[in-house]
């Protein structure tokens, strides 16, 4: 987890504590992934809010077993399975995020995607849909969408598609911070990757190796096969450009604004451990977060546009209205 203040813990009171108290999920894919027990054992001792945070976030609940709902963790299975989706809920094995913003998605036993999806926002059943890399559009799932090959490498960690096993179910810390094998056996801040000392295109990567559409070398994962913590994202993933509709496109989108070209990474706006409880893992309410950089814009008389003004006459202006709409992190400037 970045900027922590890590502390030495001898190798054998970590292994011998696990096995007692804490079961290892199945080994992952690279060699060297712990899995996020191991890492909670020690954090959530030096830095509890950081831990317990990131536990209510949509990233550690990316992938859950749909019969261990979690209520204090916000796992509730919110389809309507009395509206007919076409499917039983007994059918349903596991869950596809928490649905915080716009939808609940399901897998069956086999980690095959259920036709249809929990559409949070119009409180409906609505088609499932996936990125389909070759005609560069959304379609809808198919009977044979595996999530093995489409979800499982963006929604667990330290996946391996070849056995299609993980290290966790959900983003959990090595997803951003590498294989801990290392970093179990010394405790030191040189044997675990910190994103904040990376440089900006590579810890901007770090959240692209999910937040883009694309595919591995082979055309035949929709994720980066592969990829660790540190690595350079091209070479193991292409990406495909920002399409209309497309959903969960942020970094490819971000790659053409002005933050990019800035330098101006992700974390400057999300708090990756989501500190603070706020929606989308934002830094700071809305919009004191956008005029914590671009206030001179919105507030100085010989900088601000006729609209910026007329926006902060009629009080608080919502910048992401005109400069994201419908999420975009491509930050366009508005023609007028």
């Amino acid at each position: 987890m970045s900027r922590l203040k890590l502390v030495m813990v001898p190798l054998a009171v970590v292994v011998v504590a696990a096995a007692v108290a804490l079961p290892l999920v199945v080994r992952a894919q690279q060699p060297g992934y712990k899995g996020s027990k191991l890492c909670v054992m020690c954090h959530q001792n030096t830095h509890k809010e950081v831990v317990e945070s990131w536990k209510k976030t949509g990233h550690a609940s990316a992938l859950w077993p749909a019969d261990q709902p979690a209520p204090a963790l916000k796992r509730t299975i919110l389809g309507d399975f009395k509206a007919g989706p076409g499917f039983d809920q007994s059918q349903v094995k596991w869950v596809l995020g928490l649905g915080l913003i716009s939808r609940q998605a399901y897998l069956d036993a086999d980690f095959k995607v259920l036709p249809k999806w929990w559409d949070v926002k119009a409180k409906a059943w609505a088609p499932a849909m996936k990125w389909d890399h070759a005609s560069q559009k959304m379609a809808e799932v198919g009977a044979d969408t595996d999530a093995r090959l489409a979800c499982l490498g963006c929604h667990t960690t330290g996946y391996d598609p070849q056995a299609a096993k993980y290290g966790d179910a959900g983003v959990a810390c090595e997803a951003c911070h590498g294989p801990g094998v290392n970093h179990v056996g010394k405790g030191t801040k040189d044997t675990i990757v910190r994103p904040a000392t990376l440089e900006p295109a590579r810890e901007a990567m770090l959240c692209g190796q999910c937040h883009a559409h694309g595919a591995d070398a082979t055309g035949k994962y929709a994720f980066p096969v592969g990829f660790k913590p540190g690595d350079d994202l091209t070479k193991s993933f292409t990406m495909d450009p920002p399409a209309q509709g497309a959903m969960n496109q942020q970094y490819a989108q971000w790659l053409t604004s002005k933050h990019a070209a800035a330098g101006t990474v992700c974390t400057f706006c999300h708090e990756p451990h989501g500190v603070g409880g706020r929606p989308n893992q934002l830094k700071m309410d809305m919009p004191a977060l956008c005029l914590s950089c671009h206030g001179a814009t919105a507030k100085n008389p010989m900088k601000a546009t006729d609209m910026h003004k007329m926006a902060a006459e009629k009080g608080q202006p919502s910048c992401t209205m005109c400069h994201m709409p419908g999420g975009s992190h491509a930050f366009t400037v508005p023609k007028v």
